[in-house]
């Protein structure tokens, strides 16, 4: 019989990791294969059409697996240098060319003829009339030198020139060092020493040439010397050292899914990612399985995955991104012996990381994140229904395997529906006090039910994250144990914003609070996560499959502070006691100048290009979205030029919470298609000419998307 060779080809810039040793041991032990197979194994990561996938490769020798090895991360870490500014911006350019040209070359003689040109146009978004195409040939034909001369005349920057000429006044086709830092100071709002401003300005200078041109100047705005991000916000800034209460923690929720909540595939893929970018807690949702508890989406179609490999790749990831605590979210189903089976996990895999013991004993409130590096807490939440799953699960054979599914699947749908009645059960009215005293006898027989079933190996792990029912802030008032925490759904949430707010920015200056989005939210859907930030709720816990209006915000919140998944909440949600001064409105003012190098839609036509427009919106915690835009530009992705100037006037004490969107769309008859985006927190924008880094659908950032701007706050 013959074996089948299956080709998989990627671009290399959709590789987002490269796994060995240790981070593949799973994989191995999935499929059956040797041990002996560990040292040449290699796994990588990568993206397509917005979904993490596998590709695992064994080489055949340890050289080759070094050489292998060895060269894909090279490749791996030259991107990430490229888009981080790290090397030269002409290597950047030249790269970009490069590709574009190869792309193009089809039959690869090294030259283009008119239709190859013409092609390369269409994909770029250029709409160029044949008669000026005719006019760049020689020949009839382009070499690469040529080719070179074609793209920059296309590529002419008008804005640039205009921006140039007005800054370079004394010698006009150069900027003097005096032009350069007024330019700095007056427009850019650089804070910059005379000896920075010196460097800064000699950096960009051609070697040889006491002062700056235009390809210069033009490579100063591109690079990472002049980002958007404000680049002290990158690293760890903010003081460490006060109780957790006192920070908003990157949360995830359903973190195991990579789809939707009801038929997606349940992966450790979706823990590695979101550890990966900062994420500081995660949820894993227990059940019973034949073989040992398992993970995944109850009474729904969704798949499965062995607890014991949740924790595996857990420890493997848990400080890649951040040395702060890590907090594992357990909602468990299980029963005794499975929470024994759990608890035993925990502790062996976890060891010295898992806290097991208050730090001390006369403590009076929350440790901080500094007390607790690379630590990891459970949180553990006990859930039940009322039939009992004590009961072994059965292990089908294969003869009755297809059956007892179809089976599975209609008991696991009314079982859902029967969920959902638990929501929005319709019963005879007999007056509040009446209902008031059913409530209390349900709430004190479930929580009897529940002592029996909590394993005493498991209680014992809950150490600073132990999880009650909210009863109340007068309740939690006068029971101030600092160690509970209550949870939320968004909508409940938002209800006690509205009625009780100062109760809750008061109950959160001790307590942890985690907000999780409501069980309609099926297609992995979030809710904006500022206005729950705004009371001071630290674990905001949000779909991270779905990269959305919701997730970006969450995405750029925690872009600050070094990305280590902590963000100290403002002074007075830390301290209701402080007051501010009103403060009179702002106006931020922003000028969409032009657009660089915009995609191409994957589902366009093949000759369709896109006619753009870009959206922006300022986001205020406790306030509607301000939205504004620009005007459509007709026929042009590739270098459209706007110059409108959008502003915005608004009064917010929380400067923090206040966000920043790009949305840049392509204009359609019907509905308008999403191109990219990025969205940025007030106090990280800096001010003057910058350029927007752009995200597509799935977060990931473009190497040569755009959008290039203006701004003030005044």
């Amino acid at each position: 019989m013959k074996s089948e060779i299956v080709v998989e080809q990627f671009n290399i810039e959709c590789i987002n990791e490269i796994l060995t040793g240790e981070a593949i041991r799973r994989y191995r032990e999935h499929f059956n294969l040797s041990v002996d197979s560990e040292p040449l194994w290699f796994t990588i990561i990568y993206v397509d059409s917005g979904k993490y996938k596998s590709l695992h490769l064994v080489a055949q020798t340890l050289q080759l697996f070094n050489i292998w090895v060895d060269n894909l991360e090279k490749l791996h870490l030259h991107r990430r240098d490229i888009i981080g500014g790290l090397v030269h911006l002409r290597k950047r350019q030249y790269l970009w060319l490069e590709q574009q040209w190869k792309q193009a070359d089809k039959d690869g003689n090294s030259r283009l003829d008119f239709d190859d040109v013409a092609r390369l146009c269409c994909n770029l978004n250029i709409n160029m009339p044949k008669s000026l195409l005719e006019t760049k040939f020689k020949d009839g034909q382009l070499d690469f030198t040529d080719f070179q001369q074609f793209v920059k005349l296309i590529n002419q920057r008008v804005e640039l020139d205009k921006l140039f000429n007005s800054l370079a006044k004394e010698h006009g086709n150069t900027l003097t060092l005096r032009e350069f830092k007024d330019f700095l100071v007056n427009i850019q709002k650089y804070a910059l020493k005379e000896e920075e401003c010196d460097n800064l300005y000699y950096k960009f200078c051609e070697k040889g040439h006491k002062e700056m041109n235009l390809e210069g100047f033009s490579y100063f705005l591109m690079s990472s010397d002049n980002a958007i991000f404000a680049s002290e916000h990158t690293k760890i800034y903010q003081d460490m050292t006060q109780p957790l209460s006192h920070y908003f923690i990157d949360s995830s929720h359903n973190t195991y899914l990579i789809g939707n909540q009801l038929t997606s595939q349940s992966s450790v893929e979706g823990y590695i990612q979101t550890l990966q970018r900062g994420c500081r807690c995660v949820e894993i949702d227990c059940w019973d399985g034949p073989d040992g508890p398992i993970v995944t989406h109850g009474y729904t179609l969704t798949s499965k995955i062995m607890f014991q490999d949740v924790i595996s790749t857990i420890r493997t990831y848990a400080f890649t991104a951040s040395p702060y605590p890590l907090i594992l979210s357990l909602e468990v189903h299980c029963s005794i012996d499975q929470q024994n089976q759990m608890a035993s996990i925990l502790r062996n895999t976890l060891g010295e990381h898992l806290v097991t013991n208050f730090i001390s004993e006369n403590e009076t409130e929350l440790p901080s994140p500094t007390d607790l590096l690379y630590k990891i807490i459970l949180k553990i939440y006990m859930k039940f229904n009322t039939r009992n799953r004590e009961k072994e699960v059965p292990k089908l054979s294969e003869e009755k395997g297809t059956k007892a599914k179809r089976k599975n699947i209609k008991s696991r749908v009314a079982q859902a529906l029967s969920d959902l009645m638990a929501y929005f059960s319709t019963v005879k009215f007999k007056g509040f006090n009446n209902r008031r005293d059913i409530l209390e006898k349900e709430t004190k027989a479930k929580h009897k039910k529940t002592k029996l079933r909590v394993a005493q190996t498991l209680s014992d792990l809950m150490v600073y994250c132990s999880a009650v029912k909210f009863k109340g802030f007068d309740y939690h008032r006068g029971n101030p144990k600092y160690y509970q925490m209550c949870s939320f759904t968004d909508n409940a949430s938002s209800k006690l914003i509205k009625s009780e707010r100062d109760a809750l920015i008061q109950h959160n200056t001790r307590q942890l609070t985690r907000i999780y989005p409501g069980g309609f939210r099926i297609n992995s859907s979030n809710y904006e996560p500022h206005h729950q930030w705004m009371v001071g709720n630290q674990l905001v816990s949000l779909n991270w499959q779905n990269f959305d209006l919701g997730m970006q915000i969450d995405y750029a919140m925690f872009s600050v502070n070094g990305r280590c998944g902590y963000v100290l909440k403002p002074e007075r949600l830390c301290n209701p006691k402080i007051t501010y001064p009103t403060l009179p409105p702002q106006t931020l003012t922003i000028e969409i100048i032009s657009a660089q190098h915009l995609p191409k839609l994957e589902d366009d036509f093949i000759d369709k290009i896109i006619d753009p427009f870009v959206e922006v919106e300022l986001l205020i915690p406790g306030a509607d979205a301000i939205k504004k835009r620009t005007s459509t530009i007709s026929d042009n992705g590739f270098n459209p030029i706007w110059n409108e100037t959008l502003k915005f006037t608004f009064n917010c004490n929380e400067m923090s919470l206040v966000f920043l969107r790009f949305v840049i769309w392509d204009h359609d008859i019907g509905n308008n298609d999403f191109i990219a985006s990025y969205c940025i927190p007030i106090t990280s924008l800096q001010f003057g000419y910058r350029y927007v880094p752009l995200n597509d659908l799935n977060g990931e950032q473009y190497l040569n998307t755009t959008l290039f701007i203006r701004s003030s706050l005044e």
